[in-house]
């Protein structure tokens, strides 16, 4: 009897396990998600080097696009009109105009970038003045044309070789920061640092046009009798008031300086030089 309840047993057994495992198992939800595959962008490079023999020393010559250039430690950048620049009419459009450049802007190595009396490219917004908005003028100098018929060296490799930018025609890109405005009628500076990007306009008085300020329509109406010299005295009140409460437009002239501080550079190929020998037509 002993024997068959063992035997027994072991059946019983032996089925319950064979069905414990054919059941299925439950996903163990505290194990972490398989890594899901990074996309890897392969960005372009922005500059070439071409190693030059120059001498008898080996160099870089550098091509491409967006290419800082290090400046000298106090960068600067004076320009001047070439025509007058008024906010009257302004309202918010924008225009381009070429700027004169007053100085040189020098590398860190001490070459010159851009030379004096070169066209700086300029874009120029704001908006006239109003009954409750002071006149707002904006000047952007934006790019220069650089034709460059030697190297000039912007850095220096890890193994001690000069990098220059290649000869050629090069497209610099400026990004500038007003500093003052000096005119015959206007000397402007920023007050902080929010203002350091919008000349504005006075507050309240008289305009800075280069009409005669001393011409005055009404000087008649003093000999016309009985109510001349009353007329004449309630139109000096009415140009002290005027005077007293207008917002004047920005008007500067021709020989107005403007300078700017260079916060930075950067430089695009645009073109190889030129050959020396005149082209000659193609049979």
């Amino acid at each position: 009897m002993r024997y068959l309840l063992a035997i027994a047993i072991l059946i019983v057994s032996a089925l319950a396990g064979s069905a414990q495992e054919s059941r299925p198992r439950l996903a163990n939800n505290s194990s972490p998600e398989p890594a899901r595959p990074q996309l890897k962008v392969a960005a372009s490079p922005e500059y070439t080097d071409e190693v030059y023999l120059w001498g008898s020393e080996n160099v870089y010559l550098r091509t491409g696009k967006d290419i800082h250039v290090p400046l000298t430690d106090s960068p600067s950048l004076e320009a001047g009109l070439n025509s007058p620049l008024s906010t009257k009419g302004m309202t918010g459009a924008t225009l381009n105009r070429g700027l004169i450049m007053r100085s040189d802007i020098l590398t860190r190595y001490g070459d010159k970038l851009a030379v004096k009396d070169a066209v700086v490219e300029a874009r120029i917004s704001g908006h006239k003045s109003g009954f409750k908005n002071r006149a707002a003028l904006v000047v952007e100098p934006r790019t220069v044309e650089l034709r460059l018929t030697s190297p000039v060296q912007i850095s220096t490799a890890e193994n001690g070789d000069r990098i220059f930018l290649k000869p050629g025609t090069w497209l610099l890109r400026l990004h500038c920061t007003i500093q003052s405005v000096e005119a015959e009628n206007m000397h402007w500076y920023p007050s902080n640092d929010n203002e350091s990007l919008v000349i504005k306009g006075k507050k309240f008085g008289a305009g800075t046009s280069g009409q005669n300020a001393f011409a005055d329509p009404y000087v008649d109406l003093q000999y016309i009798n009985p109510f001349g010299a009353f007329a004449y005295s309630m139109t000096k009140i009415g140009k002290l008031a005027g005077l007293l409460f207008r917002r004047p437009n920005i008007d500067l002239p021709p020989s107005t300086q403007l300078f700017f501080r260079i916060d930075r550079i950067e430089a695009t190929y645009l073109a190889p030089p030129m050959s020396a020998d005149n082209p000659t037509p193609v049979k």
